[in-house]
């Protein structure tokens, strides 16, 4: 196990006066964002406040109890991940069929459609022929290139030789003629979303268009003249407040397991800088169980995770400057120092 094959650090405070820091361990990720929108709430009257998270998907539970209590924040987020961003793409390319670059993208989302019955070269594994078919796109580059044209009729042309290439173009054709339907705008979310599968689901369409206009909507409240800042530990450089969150301290989630040890000492290394943010106020978050499609650790229910273990960075803490509060059901609350 690399946790334990690192040495642990020598770690000092140089404040002999102070806050000290505040571990807290807490039922869940929702209960996190409770609590920490509530401190937060309190704190903005008079400081000004960082959330720092592992990864950008921690990010949604604080943000909507921060919502709820109409705190103002600002928080990145991951466009290039986004449905939006597919159907932006696509745009894009139905706006300027010259836009060979647009068009590729939005063609690897078609061939990585689950749901579409793409007729590929038989190979054993789905993954196989997708690569085949992947394989095909790439070589119409040089027909772009010594032929002068675009992407797209590069592909009109040996569409006629291969049927996994003509059922693409099929489709394509498909989007464009749903474009040019001034009639009936809707069309075009109907075919794309069937075409380029934006979202999973109708309910993760949803989410993310909330999320979009609710974080817009976020930045014009005003809390106290400020706004808490949320962002990952990685893209913190150079931000020091006063005061501090650091979320998802748990054992497989900061730090992941597996990590080779360089990796380890690096997510190491980012811990402790992620401390040095705070001015002062310190405050550390793990959780009992958290969402699964956050954490990446699913349960059998596919839901949330069984019990997590605090991350063994927490463990590295001087115990004469930490204050630990483990927070149960009910409020209720066991102070340890």
């Amino acid at each position: 196990d690399n946790n334990r094959r690192l040495q642990k650090p020598s770690l000092h405070s140089i404040k002999d006066k102070g806050s000290k820091v505040f571990v807290y361990n807490v039922p869940s990720d929702k209960y996190e964002a409770k609590i920490m929108a509530s401190m937060i709430k309190e704190a903005l009257t008079t400081k000004d406040v960082l959330v720092l998270i592992p990864y950008n998907r921690f990010s949604a539970p604080i943000k909507r109890e921060m919502r709820k209590l109409r705190i103002g924040y600002d928080c990145k987020t991951d466009v290039a991940k986004s449905g939006l961003n597919i159907i932006n793409d696509l745009i894009k390319w139905l706006k300027n069929e010259k836009d060979d670059f647009s068009l590729r993208l939005c063609i690897e989302r078609i061939i990585s459609n689950p749901n579409l019955k793409i007729p590929f070269e038989k190979f054993p594994s789905i993954k196989q022929k997708r690569e085949a078919t992947l394989k095909q796109i790439s070589l119409l580059w040089n027909m772009v290139v010594s032929e002068k044209i675009s992407l797209s009729v590069a592909l009109e042309k040996e569409a006629i030789h291969r049927d996994d290439l003509k059922y693409i173009f099929d489709l394509l054709l498909k989007l464009k003629n749903a474009w040019n339907d001034k009639e009936r705008p809707e069309r075009l979310m109907e075919v794309a979303t069937r075409v380029v599968r934006p979202w999973t689901s109708t309910n993760k369409m949803a989410d993310e268009i909330e999320e979009w206009v609710e974080d817009s909507f976020a930045r014009n409240v005003s809390s106290g003249g400020t706004m808490a800042r949320v962002t990952t530990m990685e893209s913190a450089k150079g931000l020091g407040m006063d005061m501090v969150f650091v979320v998802g301290l748990n054992e497989g989630v900061f730090p992941p397991s597996n990590l080779t040890v360089d990796d380890l000492l690096e997510k190491q290394r980012l811990f402790y800088v992620s401390m040095t943010r705070a001015k002062k106020e310190l405050l550390l978050f793990s959780t009992r169980t958290r969402e699964g499609a956050i954490s990446f650790m699913p349960s059998p229910d596919g839901e949330s995770t069984g019990v997590l273990q605090p991350s063994p960075f927490l463990f590295w803490l001087p115990e004469g400057n930490i204050e630990k509060k483990d927070i149960w059901p009910k409020q209720k609350s066991k102070v340890s120092k």
